[in-house]
């Protein structure tokens, strides 16, 4: 009889900043993750995680932004209030407080950073240029901060030989026992002030980047505000990812979009990933529900199902990076960041956040 115990233990921390001020723009970032086994469990043990940016650092940073004012939409439902108000930071510190983390040594570092907001704009182009000039969408700051942590033991136990009878008989027998506890918890603080960004996922089925119509127009109420905005359509080979959360069989508004109102589409679809793995796929309930919207001119147009399009998975993984897309020499919207999804046959499709122009 053999029996063998197995102890894992594992921690995943994403941290971002994202802020703009007069123009100019500071992306911070980091994605971290490990996990350790054991056959003891005395040996499992992680050194606390450090926020990269203090509460302090974070207070004042976001002090001098202007707040948040959304409107309700036509229904009366209410629009999230992004303002960073006391509650919000009282969360933060609440948090870095349980975990016992201080990170004031990141606020200097930061401060360099920081004071390039304040550099001068390059010169704007001159008359005869024939580069688009794009008003600055606002100043913003949108924080996230979130640690998952899991532990999870394992017990087999296996068991094999022969007995022998009283009346001569032979009988071999055989166990193979295994047990599986595992334990999950998560923690995560938001905190966003200013201008809210209108960034909804895309899926590029066809294998470009995404690409916008300004030809062929859109109208949709995009921001939640019950008024319908002017929008550049999708190219052929994309469409945004949905979620009919009223069941209605139409996407009435940007709250049935990832991103739409937030600002950021990856960490909207986050919530929906039940089993942790990093993607929403069958293991979600959520993967069902979702569709892909492509809308005509009125703002309605066809709901696809994923696996009908050949969808299998959606990663939560982006890289930053900023493009603008250009038609016909007007700006009509910019990439924020990309990530990936997979097909039904194994082939891989980009995933876009794309703040369009309205």
């Amino acid at each position: 009889m053999s029996v063998e115990r197995n102890y894992t233990a594992g921690r995943a921390v994403s941290e971002t900043l994202d802020m703009q001020r007069g123009g100019q723009r500071l992306q911070i970032s980091r994605h971290e993750r490990s996990e350790v086994s054991s056959s003891s469990r005395a040996e499992l043990s992680f050194a606390q995680d450090r926020p990269m940016i203090s509460q302090n650092q974070l207070g004042s940073l976001s002090a001098g932004l202007p707040r948040a004012t959304p409107t309700a939409p036509a229904d009366g439902a209410p629009v999230l209030d992004f303002t960073p108000d006391e509650e919000s930071l009282h969360k933060l510190r609440m948090l870095l407080v349980v975990l016992g983390r201080e990170a004031d040594e990141i606020d200097a570092t930061l401060d360099k950073l920081v004071k390039g907001l304040s550099a001068p704009a390059r010169s704007a182009p001159s008359a005869g240029s024939t580069m688009p000039q794009v008003e600055s969408a606002g100043d913003f700051l949108n924080y996230q901060y979130s640690v998952q942590e899991w532990r999870g033991e394992s017990l087999s136990v296996k068991a094999s030989g022969t007995v022998s009878t009283a009346d001569g008989r032979k009988i071999q027998y055989g166990l193979s026992l295994e047990m599986l506890n595992l334990q999950y918890s998560s923690a995560s603080v938001s905190v966003r002030a200013g201008a809210v960004l209108q960034d909804p996922l895309v899926l590029n089925l066809q294998g470009s980047p995404v690409r916008l119509d300004a030809n062929n127009r859109v109208e949709f109420d995009l921001n939640a505000d019950g008024h319908r905005d002017s929008m550049a359509s999708l190219a052929s080979g994309s469409a945004f990812l949905a979620l009919d959360r009223n069941g209605n069989g139409r996407i009435d508004d940007g709250r049935e979009l990832f991103g739409a109102l937030s600002g950021d589409g990856f960490a909207d679809l986050s919530a929906h990933d039940e089993d942790g793995n990093g993607f929403i796929d069958e293991g979600d309930s959520v993967f069902s529900q979702l569709r892909l919207w492509r809308p005509d001119a009125q703002g309605k147009g066809e709901l696809v199902d994923l696996l009908s399009a050949g969808v299998g998975a959606i990663g939560l993984a982006r890289a930053y990076g900023d493009f603008e897309l250009i038609a016909q020499q007007q700006l009509e919207g910019r990439v924020r960041s990309t990530g990936i999804f997979l097909f039904e046959n194994g082939q891989t499709g980009s995933v876009q956040q794309v703040d369009l122009a309205v």
